[in-house]
């Protein structure tokens, strides 16, 4: 293709005896719009990294040598030829890996490549129907189209390919159902189709890829529940099936998922309880529910997932105590059950005895003390307790932790002097202590922190605030407090949103 703008790595790599075998080709990371490649006719000279020989459609010999273009390592013919001369993709017989990820690349691919054990046309603009003859690809292992514009169905034809280990057909606006075929592979062990336009439900054959331990289906809209099928998966350790319009119960086949790691479920319309019997999934590290209809009470043998990390239920309408087996889990560094219907005191050890690094139990009906080991393992940055009923004092050992980033304990009945030392806390960037009772004086020192107009007692806010409607500001370095009014167009204080990280990097 004369003229292509070569903007990134393009390589081929040869067998040691490269005059007649090529094994791997990769254009990456270049501005190509190539149309077609089957009958599109491609400059030699962008093609080749390595040393060695490519064989071109005339049948004769280049021999390459290393070059830089643009920064990035690339080739140019050592002698020089008939400039006529072009290398379409179909003469390499003998390929195995093609990567032609991150290009502009559309319409077809040739069928001709029939040697192929890894297919990686990625992040390009292939278009219409998927590739016509992939099922003749017998050998793939590896087939990656994430990131196209393909419209139509899933291909159900690539369910023929039974060497197939990795599919990653992700974010190409494939439309329609799963098809039940997809339930055939026999080594599949990785399979992503998120982010794209799948409708109906899910097919309950999924339960028989036994060899599958990474499924990520999310970001689908889906009818119906999750199959309990599921639960046959028992290599799985990634099931990812978060905002994909799902609804009913959780199904307790899951328990047999001895190896999963990480089950993500949020932003659907799931209902009941959680099962208890997820608690047998020993080896579960994260588990995120939250943004769903889910009622009742947290399992207390929770208590027995020793290897938990993240747990997330926030959004839901659960209720009743959170159990003090919770505090007890040695691996948890998340624990996020905010906007519930949560009610009575937070486990006395909570922190204690955990890795915790963020607790948000806000908008909920929480009361009694804060624990006061919380923020005690030193690597805590959020807490998050606003709008509860939480009275008492704050613990002068809040000031020790200096990684913490954001407290906002508003909208409680917290009372007496606020003990924090700002000096100490040296990465704190926002606290909000509205809407208690604390009374005394302004601490110095800090970053940037709201105490509100509901602040104080007797009609008087803490440091002399007597309008009620306005915020007061601790500026680091201007050492005076700063009144912004209601009309004031400069934002002084960001707003905060307690959501998943989960749901933005899902499908990253």
């Amino acid at each position: 293709m004369a003229g292509a703008e070569v903007s990134g790595l393009m390589c081929t790599t040869t067998k040691d005896d490269g005059l007649q075998k090529q094994v791997k080709l990769q254009v990456q990371w270049c501005k190509l719009n190539a149309g077609g490649l089957g009958g599109d006719e491609l400059d030699p000279s962008l093609w080749f990294s390595g040393l060695g020989f490519v064989k071109t459609n005339g049948g004769s010999l280049l021999q390459a040598r290393k070059i830089w273009v643009g920064g990035m390592q690339a080739e140019k013919k050592k002698k020089k030829t008939n400039p006529n001369t072009h290398l379409p993709i179909a003469v390499f017989i003998d390929l195995v890996s093609l990567n032609l990820s991150y290009n502009s690349f559309s319409d077809h691919l040739p069928v001709e490549i029939f040697n192929l054990t890894t297919l990686d046309i990625s992040r390009n603009s292939f278009s219409g129907h998927f590739l016509v003859g992939v099922s003749a690809l017998q050998n793939l292992i590896v087939l990656d189209a994430f990131g196209n514009n393909f419209s139509g169905s899933l291909p159900i034809e690539i369910s023929e390919l039974q060497n197939l280990k990795i599919l990653n057909l992700a974010g190409s606006y494939f439309r329609g159902p799963i098809s039940s075929e997809y339930g055939a592979f026999c080594l599949l062990e990785f399979i992503h189709l998120a982010g794209n336009l799948i409708t109906e439900s899910i097919p309950l054959e999924l339960g028989k890829l036994k060899t599958v331990t990474h499924m990520e289906i999310c970001y689908n809209y889906y009818h119906g529940n999750i199959p309990w099928q599921l639960g046959n998966m028992k290599e799985l350790q990634y099931l990812n099936i978060a905002y994909a319009n799902l609804s009913g119960a959780i199904p307790k086949s899951l328990e047999d998922l001895n190896n999963l790691e990480s089950l993500f479920f949020f932003r659907n319309q799931l209902s009941g309880l959680i099962p208890a019997e997820l608690s047998n999934i020993r080896a579960l590290q994260n588990l995120d529910l939250s943004d769903n209809l889910i009622s009742g009470s947290t399992p207390k043998n929770f208590s027995e997932l020793n290897n938990l990390k993240l747990l997330n239920l926030f959004y839901n309408e659960m209720a009743g105590e959170v159990p003090d087996g919770i505090a007890e889990l040695p691996s948890l560094e998340m624990l996020l059950l905010w906007n519930n219907y949560f009610f009575g005191n937070l486990p006395w050890s909570l922190g204690r005895n955990s890795m915790l690094g963020w607790v948000d139990v806000s908008t909920n009906n929480l009361s009694g003390d804060v624990p006061p080991d919380i923020c005690a393992n030193g690597q805590f940055f959020k807490l998050m307790m606003f709008s509860n009923n939480f009275i008492g004092g704050l613990s002068t050992s809040l000031s020790n932790y200096s990684s913490l980033v954001r407290l906002r304990l508003e909208d409680n009945m917290f009372l007496g002097e606020i003990p924090l030392k700002f000096s100490s806390l040296t990465d704190i960037t926002y606290v909000d202590l509205s809407r208690n009772n604390f009374s005394g004086g302004i601490p110095k020192g800090g970053k940037r922190w709201v105490l509100g107009g509901d602040v104080g007692v007797g009609g008087e806010g803490v440091g002399g605030c007597r309008e009620r409607e306005r915020e007061w500001i601790w500026v680091a370095g201007k050492g005076k407090e700063k009144g912004w009014g209601n009309g004031c167009s400069e934002s002084a204080v960001d707003e905060e949103s307690s959501s998943s990280t989960y749901w933005d990097d899902c499908c990253a």
